[in-house]
């Protein structure tokens, strides 16, 4: 238990450590009530002296550990994730993304949704990664990650993203965005949360994408026009 929700010491004539009144003084039924009381209060005095000695040692003690190289009253967690990044692998939960790395990563996935190609995906994904999202089949390797690409610009022509918001987690990035595009010949736009996991060389490994698929399903559903993309966008989905 902490010192912080320690129950104070109380002192009562029954605790370890505190002596009970003289024998004679329990015995004699001719001692007066104050020579019961003044032999209570000299043992109640005793086991005060005691007890503050035992804790005034501790104090000292405690001091003297303070003062060793370790930091003070400061979680381990807090100790970790002050530390330097680990790289050669995955992030452990006790550390923190280098900012830096984090940021670089962000960069590589806005210009990715500048112009997306093949070239810049692979810039942001592993050889294997794995990529979950609304709308479309879980994928494990790169090759059938970019095939999902393909056919999702396929059927929104323009898509792009806009990134409002990003942090860093214990083992990779948050991004908030909006992707915008056009579905029929009409604007269509959405809001959307990416969750990646980066390896030792700042590639996702993974990726993981929640936003409410229903008002796309909807809109497209609505505009005959888009029902030819989507139809190619699945056939090439089938093939692939």
């Amino acid at each position: 238990m902490s010192s912080a929700n320690r129950i104070p010491n109380v002192w009562t004539d029954r605790q370890p450590g505190i002596s009970s009144p003289h024998p004679s003084a329990r015995s004699s039924s001719h001692a007066s009530p104050s020579s019961r009381e003044r032999a209570v209060a000299a043992t109640y005095a005793r086991g005060q002296l005691s007890s503050s000695i035992h804790s005034n040692r501790s104090r000292r003690r405690g001091s003297t550990q303070a003062k060793g190289p370790s930091t003070p009253d400061r979680p381990p967690r807090l100790r970790a994730a002050a530390a330097e990044p680990v790289y050669g692998g995955r992030v452990s939960d006790a550390q923190h993304l280098d900012h830096d790395a984090a940021a670089d990563f962000v960069r590589r996935f806005e210009e990715f949704w500048a112009a997306p190609s093949r070239e810049r995906l692979a810039a942001t994904l592993a050889p294997n990664t794995r990529l979950v999202a609304p709308m479309n089949p879980t994928t494990h390797t790169f090759e059938e990650g970019w095939q999902v690409f393909a056919n999702l610009l396929e059927l929104l022509p323009g898509l792009s993203a806009t990134v409002h918001r990003w942090g860093a987690t214990s083992d990779g990035v948050l991004i908030e965005f909006t992707l915008t595009g056009t579905a029929g010949g009409k604007p269509i736009s959405w809001d959307s949360v990416d969750r990646f996991t980066l390896d030792a060389d700042g590639l996702a490994t993974e990726r993981i994408t929640y936003f409410d698929s229903a008002p796309i399903a909807l809109t497209v559903a609505r505009r005959p026009r888009a029902w030819p993309s989507f139809a190619r966008s699945q056939l090439n989905r089938a093939r692939g």
